[in-house]
């Protein structure tokens, strides 16, 4: 009896991983039919045929139409969907695997069906050509394919191979066709098909996979309405100044390349050679990519300082692994040199926030020793490294009545109100520069300083950290530096300053120990907020009779570099530069900076580079009048950390307002608003606009 075998090989199930290219790979989940399980034989009964989907293999493309600048990619060849389908359930059920080059797809034929005639019909153009021997050796060769689709007639020994191509539709997406010097790219694609798709990046056009420099396996393609979205990112130690090129690659044995962008590489807002940092892992299931911003420029402003105040032994990692998981249910945690944060976590909370956590983890980094159970001084040290050099970013470094409470009732908790009284511990017991060189020797370090860098070099265990057991080595370090012979008795005596008026925490800015941390090769001083007014410049300049909207905006297809207070919900800050009036900037007041400073809110944008300007409109959200900005000023910077004012502007009653002023040239601008208006307690702001009027 003739019996007819028809097998379908499904990519998506059979995608290989190829060992040493990437760090992770990511598996490929296909779209099935429900009820189906990929990767399984539909169970058969005596006498039944099963029901099986047999998916689309025709190579039309769905009807979408493409946005401006995106394209459709070059057609490859790949298996097409299903599992194995039966005609008479009384045959063997074995799987056949003919996943895998078009050479292997010929050399498995030559071994399963040696005594059979083999056909094998290529679809090139539309056309069906038949081949068979070395014709078809030569040809299969030529062409990426990873299965086939099988016909076996077992009475008449033939079999009929049938290899047929299918377009993928990348509506090429690609959110960044230009990255910093050591910084990452974003990307994004649309496909026609559920397969996996991989990113590599290598240092010269039409580059083989194998001289990638970077290597992203195993992007998920998710169903979006009738096409499928694929998301990644890439970190490569790009050099201004060379071109890149990106290439969008299908994740099968060959890793065809579909499509390649160059990539122009521009100078780094950071100082990327002396640090790192790579983000790894589940960073495409994060719903709002601001976070890879926020984290990145945290690692580059924040970890130099930390690293030079408690790193540079040769135990602290330079370059650090940032990685996001789907596995992790925590919050955020360091083990070795990496970072790992929990996607589920990041998707619940906002990116501004963001940078507490982070800072908390890069301080475990170059923390690197252990005091016995490493308990509540380890956790205290990071916690106040949090609150020291994350502070400036206006998110942790008011200390309010409560806290003040909190840190005379605190009893060592590993994760209690302690950064109050390592605050004291560096004001009264500082690290200094005796010989005005701008370096620290051992007999320079204050407390702090001291126990951290004994404690690197310390082995013992033997009562750890107990703050009130004399003779541990922990006190006696305090007993050395302080003269106390506990830390219970030294937090003592940081209390009774506290309550008596004698210690009064006013921020970070007179700080003895401050020269450890600043002028750091390639990283902005931080800008210390004190509990102390803001004063502006009071330097105003005459308002435009007719506002200024049209002409070479120079903050479209810029960024946001810093935010004091996020946005709610989609009002995100990213709107007040995206050139659409419709949109807003929408975020409650930034309580720490009105009450330490009287500022209601800060947002610095970054130019990417250093533009010529003398004129910008600022459009607010005047639905209501109490939302209309009604004081402001504005100030300009090339490092991002040393700002000058160029207008200020109080009372204002439009909602359109447009300033021109001296010219300048900067790569960031800082809208400082003091008052939306004195009862709004929100910031409402439509767009922000640069021009040179000169032009």
């Amino acid at each position: 009896m003739k019996k007819i075998l028809c097998l379908l090989v499904l990519i998506a199930m059979l995608l290989p991983t190829v060992a040493g290219c990437g760090s992770s790979t990511t598996t490929t989940t296909a779209t099935t039919t429900a009820g189906t399980t990929p990767g399984t034989t539909p169970e058969t009964t005596a006498g039944n045929t099963p029901t099986v989907t047999t998916p689309e293999t025709t190579s039309k493309l769905p009807d979408v139409t493409l946005p401006e600048g995106e394209r459709v990619v070059k057609t490859y060849y790949t298996a097409v969907l299903s599992d194995e389908v039966w005609t008479d359930s009384g045959v063997d059920t074995d799987k056949y695997d003919l996943s895998g080059t078009g050479v292997e797809i010929y050399q498995k034929m030559n071994t399963e069906y040696s005594d059979y005639t083999r056909t094998y019909i290529i679809v090139e153009d539309g056309v069906e050509n038949e081949y068979s021997g070395s014709k078809a050796f030569s040809v299969l060769k030529k062409v990426s394919v990873c299965g086939a689709i099988l016909t076996v007639d077992e009475a008449a020994k033939t079999v009929l191979v049938k290899v047929e191509p299918v377009s993928v539709k990348a509506l090429a997406s690609w959110k960044a066709v230009t990255a910093e010097a050591g910084a990452y790219i974003r990307f994004a694609f649309t496909t026609n098909l559920p397969v996996g798709f991989c990113v590599t990046v290598t240092a010269k056009e039409n580059g083989k996979f194998a001289d990638s420099i970077y290597t992203h396996e195993g992007i998920e393609v998710k169903k979006d309405g009738t096409a499928y979205t694929g998301m990644g990112q890439a970190t490569v130690p790009f050099q201004a100044g060379k071109t890149y090129y990106v290439n969008l690659c299908v994740d099968t044995a060959g890793y065809p390349v579909l499509d390649t962008i160059p990539l122009t590489v521009t100078e780094s807002r950071y100082d990327t050679t002396h640090f790192q940092a790579i983000f790894r892992k589940d960073w495409t299931y994060v719903n709002d990519e601001r976070y890879m911003e926020q984290i990145a420029h945290h690692f580059y402003t924040v970890y130099p300082r930390l690293y030079a105040r408690w790193g540079g032994t040769g135990k602290e990692p330079m370059q650090i692994f940032i990685d996001a998981e789907r596995s992790y249910d925590g919050v955020a945690a360091a083990s070795g040199t990496r970072i790992f944060y929990s996607v589920n976590n990041l998707n619940g909370g906002t990116p501004l926030k963001s940078g507490g956590a982070f800072t908390h983890e890069m301080t475990h980094l170059v923390q690197k020793f252990s005091i016995g159970t490493l308990d509540w001084f380890g956790e205290s040290m990071v916690n106040y490294g949090r609150h020291r050099y994350w502070s400036y970013e206006y998110s942790y470094a008011c200390v309010e009545e409560k806290t003040v409470k909190g840190a005379v009732n605190w009893n060592y908790s590993p994760y209690g109100d302690s950064q109050l009284f390592f605050s004291w511990m560096d004001w009264v017991y500082p690290t200094v520069d005796k010989n005005n060189d701008g370096k620290r020797t051992a007999d320079e370090y204050g407390l702090l300083d001291y126990i951290v860098f004994q404690a690197k070099a310390w082995t013992g265990v033997k009562d750890g950290d107990n703050p009130r057991k004399e003779n541990t080595a922990l006190n006696n370090w305090v007993k050395e530096k302080t003269g106390f012979a506990t830390m219970d008795l030294l937090r003592q005596e940081f209390v009774k300053q506290l309550q008596s008026g004698e210690f009064v925490f006013t921020g970070f800015r007179d700080y003895k120990d401050n020269f450890v941390t600043e002028n750091l090769p390639g990283v902005p001083n931080p800008q210390y907020l004190m509990h102390e007014k803001i004063e502006p410049s009071a330097k105003t300049n005459p308002i435009l009779s007719a506002a200024m909207t049209t002409g070479d905006n120079l903050c479209v297809n810029t960024k946001i570099h810093t935010v004091a207070s996020d946005g709610v919900g989609n009002s995100i800050a990213e709107n007040l530069i995206d050139g659409d009036l419709t949109t807003r900037y929408q975020a409650t007041r930034s309580s720490n900076m009105y009450k330490m400073a009287g500022v209601s809110n800060e947002v610095v944008i970054d130019l990417g580079s250093e533009k010529t300007f003398n004129t910008y409109t600022l459009v607010s959200y005047a639905t209501k009048d109490t939302y209309i900005a009604k004081t402001w000023e504005i100030l300009v910077s090339n490092d991002g950390g040393e700002f000058t004012a160029v207008d200020y502007q109080t009372n204002n009653t439009k909602e359109t307002v447009s300033v021109t002023f001296d010219e300048v040239t900067a790569r960031y601008v800082k809208i400082r608003l003091f008052e939306p208006d004195a009862t709004a307690g929100v910031t409402r702001l439509c767009e922000f606009m640069l021009f040179d009027s000169n032009k």
